[in-house]
């Protein structure tokens, strides 16, 4: 099956980032759990974060190498938790 799917952001701060990842999360909680996904994504940003970096941003309190607080990290935060429920 093939979803599209499309809305507007909600919030003031409203950039291609949050779109990319909002879509994301909306996917992750609306595929029924235990059911397969593949997520297409033009977005190296949201590939590589959901991939590689979320684990080591969660192991140091959502800070990066850094040391500073990763962005959006409200969503992050989000998407890591519905990605953990499949």
């Amino acid at each position: 099956h093939c979803l599209i799917t499309w809305d507007k952001l909600l919030g003031l701060s409203q950039t291609n980032n949050k779109a990319e990842m909002t879509v994301v999360l909306y996917v992750l909680k609306v595929v029924p759990m235990w059911t397969p996904v593949q997520i297409c994504t033009d977005s190296h940003l949201v590939l590589d974060t959901v991939l590689y970096w979320t684990e080591g941003w969660k192991h140091r309190g959502w800070k990066t190498k850094t040391g500073k607080t990763a962005e959006n990290v409200d969503l992050w935060r989000e998407i890591t938790e519905a990605k953990e429920e499949k």
